[in-house]
């Protein structure tokens, strides 16, 4: 894997089953398995949530739709995404610091 902090979006490779950071601009990287519960070092675990709710410190948007964003590890409301974009829906907001996690991988470009 790679390092990841806390709070950032990964996939899980299929050649190595391995945690790395997932962005909406590489097909080989957008298949999003979770939000990192905490940070870990290259080749640390890493634990995943993938539904339910997640505290941040702010910046939530409520009912504000976010899906992975082409920045690898972060999340984008859809207007942030481009059209060589897949839209990977992640959260959605549920106040101004907590996010619903629904995690929906449609590889879906964005038109």
């Amino acid at each position: 894997g790679e390092a990841i902090a806390a709070g950032e979006v990964v996939y899980i490779d299929a050649s190595d089953g391995k945690a790395y950071l997932a962005e909406s601009d590489d097909a080989d990287k957008d298949e999003v398995a979770g939000i990192a519960i905490n940070s870990a070092a290259l080749g640390q675990s890493v634990a995943l949530l993938t539904g339910g709710d997640v505290t941040v410190t702010s910046g939530v948007g409520v009912s504000t739709f976010y899906f992975l964003s082409a920045t690898a590890g972060k999340l984008a409301p859809e207007s942030d995404l481009v059209s060589s974009n897949t839209k990977q829906l992640v959260a959605v907001g549920k106040s101004a610091t907590v996010l619903t996690l629904r995690i929906w991988n449609t590889s879906i470009a964005k038109p």
